[in-house]
């Protein structure tokens, strides 16, 4: 118990501080690499703004079958 409290008061720190951050500031932040080109990027944001719009549209549809 005391490791998963440990655990989430970690990761909630690291959530805090990156929260405002840019993509490539956590990039610069973490040592992280982008790996992608300009045009697979956008691809992936253009895949992943689809998806969000199907899962909104599918709660959305939801929540007015189940009256919530």
């Amino acid at each position: 118990m005391v490791v998963k409290g440990l655990i989430d008061l970690t990761t909630q720190e690291v959530a805090d501080r990156i929260k405002d951050l840019s993509v490539e500031d956590v990039r610069k932040l973490l040592n992280i690499k982008n790996e992608y080109t300009v045009e697979e990027e956008a691809a992936l944001c253009w895949e992943i703004k689809s998806s969000l719009k199907i899962v909104h549209y599918v709660s959305v549809r939801w929540c007015i079958v189940v009256g919530g």
